[in-house]
């Protein structure tokens, strides 16, 4: 009897632990998506998410030929990709919501093909298309948060700044605003979240958790700062409801975490008829 009830505080004790570090590492990626994910709003450059989550793919199988860490190169990959969209903003021969779609699919593309070329298994690469947040360990919650608590405090340097770029660029420039080092700057925030969050929440969810929330959060604010700390909380209760809800019913985590998004989202829009109506 005694070992029944040393095994069951056990198992209690190893879902406790992994439903904790789940909720935390899935709390801390929405505190920092929330913020980078009302930029891409406000720039309307949505699919510049889904172009750096595809090129993960392509990281992942780099860091597989060349025996690396998986983090180092989707880093390297997504942060080639995100300085050459700085860039390709600026030319005129092709808009660059097209730039991203050609590079978003291609880079997926290659990544799948090269995925199998260095070995990787069917099991390796589902994590990282659709992550696995009820894995994360302690010290894949160390590493998160450090990587996360490196680009909160880079977004809060710089955050200002870069408002002023999505506002009106011309009129930053003239304030002496350096345009082009914000882009790459804003490019290397968003290169480092993939590189964190693409095997929790994977690299097919991570643009829902970026935008979903951000676009949550805009009907209900009035000023930036508003927005920024609506989409935090926001993509916070998703988190929490998606988490819970998934671990009750068994299904995919990150899938049901969008999907608490979207009925957070879906509720925010019948607000707004009915604000409108009224």
């Amino acid at each position: 009897m005694s070992m029944i009830m040393i095994t069951i505080t056990w198992k209690a004790n190893q879902m406790s632990s992994f439903l904790i570090n789940s909720l935390l590492a899935g709390v801390g990626l929405s505190l920092v998506l929330g913020p980078l994910g009302c930029f891409v709003v406000w720039r309307r450059i949505a699919f510049i998410g889904d172009t750096l989550s595809h090129s993960a793919i392509a990281g992942v199988a780099l860091a597989l030929i060349a025996d690396l860490i998986p983090f180092w190169g989707i880093f390297f990959i997504a942060l080639v990709v995100g300085v050459l969209l700085a860039f390709l903003r600026e030319q005129r021969w092709l808009p660059i919501d097209t730039w991203l779609a050609i590079l978003a699919h291609s880079l997926l593309a290659v990544g799948l093909v090269f995925f199998a070329l260095a070995g990787g298994g069917i099991a390796d690469l589902e994590s990282y298309l659709f992550g696995d947040i009820l894995t994360v360990s302690n010290s894949d919650l160390r590493e998160l948060f450090t990587g996360l608590l490196v680009i909160g405090g880079v977004f809060i340097l710089v955050w200002k700044n870069l408002l002023a770029i999505t506002i009106n660029s011309d009129l930053a420039a003239v304030e002496g605003i350096k345009i082009r080092l914000y882009e790459i700057i804003f490019m290397l925030m968003v290169a480092m979240l993939v590189a964190l969050s693409v095997r929790v929440v994977g690299a097919l969810l991570l643009t829902a958790m970026m935008i979903i929330p951000a676009a949550t959060a805009r009907i209900f604010s009035r000023t930036p700062a508003h927005m920024i700390y609506g989409s935090m909380g926001l993509g916070l209760v998703a988190v929490v409801l998606g988490i819970l809800g998934s671990v009750e019913l068994d299904v995919p985590t990150a899938p049901f975490i969008v999907i608490a998004a979207l009925c957070l989202f879906l509720l925010s829009q019948i607000y707004g008829v009915i604000k409108r109506a009224f």
